[in-house]
């Protein structure tokens, strides 16, 4: 019963298939409903397969085949694959999907219309291996020519190009060259010319065109040696270096056995020539042609005496062997030959004349002169300190000495001191001016002289050198390092300040404090020193910059990179193993001017290279020193016209006006001193700096400077009167 259900079933769907047929299909089934039917279709069960299938011949077996080779049909016939595309049925290589991995081959693999070959410039080599993938002039086996390109890219521009010229060796560098030495080259080489015109090429003084010269060569290239200079020489038979004229030749070099010149008068005896002094011989020796006269060098100088008081002229002399027998003398020192009572033997008198011929007309050695003293104030009373002995009152002096201040013309009995607080002077000087006869001690001064001595100090006095100011015996006033500008008052009067700068010397390596760290142990450059002093109007600023130390070296490749600070005023920095470099000392008229400085002591040098194997320059005398050379590169100290460079070339590095240089490279390198003109920094990696210069011009007197004195912090020091 359920087997007639199901066929009945079946007859009715069919039937409704049926009806979906086209006109030509009237009456057969279509199963998979793609509109072609049973009878027809070569798979009635998929869809997607309609009456025909289409196959592509696969010549090259690799399951593409030929667009261009077809065959429909329900079965797949021999060498016919379903999938097609395949662009060269000939290369089983070649398919869609297959590898391009090579960019120089121009074939097109997988069939997609593109290759990884490129040529740009279409000159028949491949982009990668191109060296100008735009230039269709350049490809390798390129013909190389003199334009500034690599044509046959073999990484070498203008090499063995077609169109190179010929130059040749010019040793002597006189614009000649020679045949030695040949080079081949787009451009002149150093020490080339383009021609091989020289005779003689390890001769500047021989090429075409030289003037020919006595040398034995051939000068101008023409062929011939020495034509038309040659000199003439005379026999000289007793080598007293003068030749006979009548015995001559012709030579370049003068002959053995003959001279230059043909001035010999006694061509025997070696003794007789224009060169030997005549002497009291009876002999013509320097063959002057007069024999004994007063060119004779042991001859005596006699002088005439006109007044005969046994003293002589000056002016009227002469030189014989033997003293006249009247009218001469063998003095010189009568100023007035015509008066007998005038002469270097009588004493000098207060008569407008100059009795003793010393050249002075009542002088102060006039034995009736009279003692004169200075009266500067012009209130009467002369100052013992300087006085004049003369026969007439000069001006501005008077005839006593009783004057304590000869500077105020209300004060002559009354004066400072400074042997007290309330008689306190201005400076050492001041009271050594007031009372002469100071001694070395210590006194009360009030430089700022504004009439209120509570404010005085007690210093210590050098009266025996001219007044200079002492904090204490033996001991300068002093400016440490603080960081920041620090500054001085000269006293209320015109005043003389002797400084004494100590710059401050380069880190130093971290081994140097603290070992196990890496190679080295060395330190930064030392501090230099510079001295000098000037003389300042009342109540002169004066500011004082004094250097810091540069930062200390870390251990060997450690550290951020430029973390090793120069120290205060102008030290440069340094990184990782190398140190900072130390700061300037210097005085300045003006405060933050670098132009107004007029004596300056330069800082050392950071050392560098790992853990400072190589310390840094010293700070100047005029010039600083360089860094250590021991480790390779290092940079140069500063001088009085630049900051220093390196031996790397690497300007970055340089110092300049009042700045030490900072490193550029962030391992072990050591910064620039400060200095007048600052050092350079190492310039590169594991290289210590230079030195920073000192600077004196500034100063007046008592200028010096010396190289490498102080380690640590800077400081300043000064007297003054």
């Amino acid at each position: 019963m359920r087997r007639i259900q199901l066929v009945s079933l079946l007859l009715i769907c069919s039937c409704d298939s049926i009806k979906n047929q086209d006109s030509a299909d009237t009456g057969a089934v279509d199963f998979d409903q793609d509109g072609i039917s049973s009878l027809k279709d070569c798979n009635d069960l998929d869809a997607s397969i309609g009456a025909t299938i289409e196959w592509f011949l696969d010549q090259d077996g690799d399951g593409f085949g030929d667009d261009t080779d077809m065959q429909a049909g329900c079965e797949q016939p021999d060498g016919y694959v379903q999938e097609n595309g395949d662009c060269d049925d000939a290369n089983a290589d070649i398919y869609p999907g297959a590898w391009e991995r090579d960019c120089t081959d121009p074939i097109d693999y997988n069939c997609d219309g593109s290759v990884g070959f490129t040529d740009s410039d279409a000159d028949g080599s491949a982009a990668c291996e191109d060296c100008n993938d735009n230039d269709s002039t350049t490809y390798p086996g390129a013909t190389e020519v003199c334009d500034n390109i690599d044509n046959d890219c073999d990484g070498t521009i203008d090499d063995y190009a077609d169109d190179a010229s010929i130059w040749f060796g010019d040793a002597d560098s006189d614009g000649y060259g020679g045949q030695q030495f040949v080079e081949l080259s787009c451009s002149q080489p150093v020490g080339y010319v383009d021609n091989s015109d020289d005779c003689n090429d390890l001769n500047p003084n021989s090429h075409p065109g030289a003037t020919e010269i006595c040398d034995e060569d051939d000068n101008d290239c023409d062929t011939e040696v020495d034509e038309g200079v040659k000199d003439a020489f005379y026999l000289d038979l007793d080598g007293d270096g003068y030749g006979d004229e009548s015995q001559s030749q012709q030579a370049c070099v003068q002959p053995t056995g003959y001279s230059a010149n043909s001035d010999d008068c006694d061509d025997s005896d070696a003794a007789t020539s224009p060169a030997s002094f005549e002497i009291c011989d009876e002999i013509d020796n320097n063959c002057d042609g007069a024999i004994d006269d007063e060119s004779t060098i042991d001859g005596t100088l006699y002088y005439a005496d006109a007044d005969g008081d046994g003293y002589g002229s000056s002016t009227n002399t002469l030189n014989a062997c033997e003293l006249p027998a009247s009218g001469y003398t063998d003095d010189d020192t009568d100023c007035n030959d015509t008066n007998a009572s005038i002469s270097p033997g009588q004493s000098e008198t207060c008569d407008a004349v100059d009795n003793d011929c010393d050249g002075t007309v009542d002088e102060d050695d006039a034995i009736d002169a009279t003692t004169w003293y200075i009266d500067i104030d012009g209130d009467g009373y002369g100052s013992e300190d300087t006085s004049t002995i003369a026969c007439n009152q000069p001006s501005g002096y008077v005839d006593n000495d009783s004057d304590c201040n000869d500077s105020d013309v209300n004060v002559w009995d009354s004066c400072a001191t400074g042997l007290t607080q309330a008689e306190a002077g201005i400076t050492c000087a001041s009271i050594l001016a007031d009372y002469s006869s100071s001694t070395d001690g210590s006194y009360w001064i009030d430089p700022d002289n504004d009439g209120d001595v509570t404010n005085a100090d007690e210093v210590y006095c050098d009266m025996t050198n001219g007044g200079w100011t002492y904090a204490a015996i033996n001991t300068p006033f002093s400016l440490t390092f603080t960081g920041a500008t620090q500054s001085i008052v000269t006293p209320a009067t015109n005043t003389e300040v002797f400084f004494e700068l100590y710059g401050a010397s380069g880190g130093a390596g971290y081994n140097y404090i603290s070992y196990n760290c890496g190679s080295g142990n060395k330190t930064g450059g030392l501090g230099g020193y510079a001295s000098g002093s000037n003389t300042y109007n009342t109540a002169t600023t004066l500011y004082i910059e004094v250097g810091g130390q540069g930062d200390d070296g870390g251990c060997a490749d450690q550290g951020t990179g430029y973390d090793r600070s120069g120290g205060y005023n102008g030290g440069g920095d340094g990184s990782q193993g190398g140190s900072g470099g130390g700061g300037a000392t210097d005085v300045r008229t003006t405060s933050g001017d670098l132009s107004s400085r007029i004596l300056v002591a330069g800082g050392g040098g950071g050392c560098g290279s790992e853990t400072c194997i190589c310390g840094g320059g010293d700070g100047g005398a005029l010039s600083g020193s360089d860094g250590e050379t021991s480790c390779g590169p290092y940079g140069y100290g500063g001088s009085q016209t630049a900051g220093g460079s390196n031996s790397s070339a690497n300007s970055s590095s340089d110092g300049s006006l009042g700045e030490g240089g900072d490193c550029q490279q962030v391992n072990d390198e050591g910064g620039g001193g400060g200095g007048y003109y600052g050092g350079s920094a190492g310039g590169t990696s594991n290289a210590p700096g230079g030195g920073g210069s000192s600077y004196y011009d500034g100063m007046t007197y008592s200028q010096a400077t010396i190289s490498g004195l102080n380690v640590g912090n800077g400081y300043a020091e000064y007297i003054f009167r």
